[in-house]
């Protein structure tokens, strides 16, 4: 219809192979939009299908293969936006240039989307448990306990000795939650000043203080629906904990200059390499906020213990070898000896048999030419 006006629609989801270019169909009832469309788009380098009616191009478009829709509005069979929804419409008469910029855009967009979403599956595949390596029977416990805690929104709090993959659990735990589709944000508690720290978590209102020419939103903000990963979190000044508790126990904040508090939903993972009991027996971490994160605590072990584990298993078998190594060199001795012994009693035989036969004595009792002396006892 003259008067009507195309829809540009995605459709459908999946995008058209790389370096192939994008098959874009043409629902249109009048032949000569059609032919108009198909030869200004292929001109441009696009790879164009036809569709008659609306319900053809439903069939078309089931068939796949099918990157973009171009649509008439009003169609005897079938109306347009019956048929699909639309990214963008374009009054007719139209400037065919406007109608291939609008085309590009949306392609363009499309091609976004699914890029984000395959970075986001590749992230998410980055923190699945079996990057997590771990044999011992501590890591398999924890392994299995953070399975459990995927399914939960409660505070966690991560201990360990710096280097022991703290950040990684926090990960693990967001990316194989629900709500791995919202935002991961994470900061370092120590990293930051005290007096920016505020702002960073919590945001400021224009005005607040003398460089605040404009409203930021905190990162509290920023991770709503997600997960805020506090690292290093017994850094925290006692005013900061006081904000903190308030967004753990009311799930709100109130940016610097606000006259109204903000509701959030965050999951708060916090880590420390401290013993925080003892930030609680000195007073300088407060014991409200230790109830709030410690609602379920995983403790990583250190990395050095499974090797001085290693180190350990290594000199029982060093000195396994040295025994091993001196009990087959004393039997080599033995061996040693046991033939010089027989070496001996041989060559004391053949010593024998010699006397013998050179002692043999004639009739008159003396070896003939024997002088008689007596310094040996050869002739008796």
């Amino acid at each position: 219809m003259a008067d009507a006006a195309p829809t540009i629609s995605e459709f459908p989801p999946e995008p058209a192979t790389s370096g192939q270019a994008a098959t874009i169909l043409i629902v249109e009832d009048d032949r000569a939009m059609r032919l108009m469309l198909r030869e200004a788009l292929e001109e441009d380098g696009y790879t164009v299908d036809e569709a008659s009616g609306g319900r053809a191009g439903i069939d078309r478009v089931k068939q796949g293969g099918v990157d973009l829709v171009i649509s008439d509005v009003k169609m005897p069979d079938l109306d347009g936006l019956d048929m699909l929804g639309a990214f963008d419409y374009i009054t007719k008469p139209f400037d065919v240039d406007q109608l291939i910029l609008s085309v590009q855009k949306a392609l363009d967009e499309r091609a976004l989307r699914s890029e984000l979403a395959r970075l986001r599956d590749e992230v998410q595949r980055s923190y699945r448990w079996g990057n997590i390596i771990g044999k011992s029977a501590a890591m398999q416990e924890m392994f299995a306990l953070i399975r459990r805690l995927s399914r939960s929104a409660a505070s966690v709090l991560v201990t360990g000795a710096s280097g022991t993959g703290k950040e990684l659990v926090a990960k693990s735990l967001h990316f194989n939650s629900q709500r791995r589709d919202r935002p991961f944000v994470a900061i370092n508690c120590a990293a930051i000043p005290d007096t920016l720290l505020e702002s960073e978590l919590f945001g400021y209102k224009r005005g607040a203080f003398t460089d605040a020419r404009a409203d930021r939103a905190g990162l509290f903000v920023e991770a709503d629906g997600g997960t805020m990963f506090l690292d290093e979190i017994a850094e925290l000044s006692p005013a900061l904990q006081a904000k903190l508790l308030r967004v753990l126990q009311e799930g709100e904040i109130r940016p610097l200059g606000a006259a109204r508090s903000q509701k959030v939903d965050v999951r708060v993972v916090a880590a420390t390499n401290k013993e925080l009991e003892e930030n609680l027996a000195n007073g300088s971490f407060r014991q409200d906020l230790f109830y709030r994160l410690n609602v379920i605590h995983i403790h990583l072990p250190a990395l050095r213990g499974q090797g001085r584990a290693g180190i350990s298993r290594g000199r029982e078998e060093g000195a396994a070898r040295s025994r091993l190594a001196r009990k087959r060199a004393r039997a080599g001795e033995r061996r040693r000896a046991r033939r010089r012994a027989g070496r001996g009693a041989a060559d004391s035989r053949r010593r024998s048999a010699a006397a013998d036969v050179d002692g043999a004595r004639p009739a008159g009792g003396r070896r003939a030419g024997c002088p008689g002396c007596a310094r040996c006892a050869r002739c008796g």
